[in-house]
């Protein structure tokens, strides 16, 4: 679900989201690495085994993509709420 969502919302974003298989070398060099949840939305990793990922802070495309991620779930709930009153 918050992948499907992400996908959707990555242009708002100004990101777009491609799906692919990495090889831990591909993390390991990478600016930014994040992963999803649904209890926990966009995560930033800032390390991986103990290598430093990027500059070690989360990213700014993961700080966009959170943000637009909650706006999205925001905008969701409140859409249903009214449709249910």
């Amino acid at each position: 679900m918050t992948r499907g969502v992400l996908t959707e919302v990555a242009p708002e974003a100004g990101t777009s989201v491609v799906e692919q298989t990495l090889r831990l070398d591909d993390l390991y060099a990478a600016d930014e690495v994040f992963i999803t949840s649904t209890n926990r939305n966009v995560i930033g990793i800032r390390e991986i085994a103990g290598r430093q990922i990027g500059d070690g802070t989360t990213g700014e495309v993961t700080k966009r993509l959170d943000i637009a991620f909650d706006a999205f779930v925001k905008d969701y709930v409140e859409r249903r709420m009214a449709a249910n009153r």
